[in-house]
């Protein structure tokens, strides 16, 4: 189930490990409020969000390369291009 940023499974994780005092980084993928309402084909949908396998792929790596939990030098030049 695709999942908005406002009210979705991350915010619920989010209080969760908040509630339970977990003090670990946390990175929530959603759909962004302006994007919400948008018709199409479900893969085009994904695509076009950064929802599909590629865009998911990137903004994690980017996030773990920010918060430098990942260094892979090949990895940073492939993502360069």
């Amino acid at each position: 189930e695709e999942q908005t940023c406002n009210g979705g499974l991350g915010g619920i994780v989010a209080e969760a490990m908040a509630d339970l005092n977990v003090l670990k980084p946390l990175k929530r993928i959603a759909i962004a409020d302006s994007q919400l309402y948008a018709y199409g084909l479900r893969d085009r949908l994904h695509r076009d969000r950064g929802l599909d396998r590629e865009g998911v792929t990137v903004e994690v790596l980017s996030w773990l390369r920010n918060r430098r939990l990942l260094q892979m030098p090949t990895l940073d030049k492939t993502l360069a291009n």
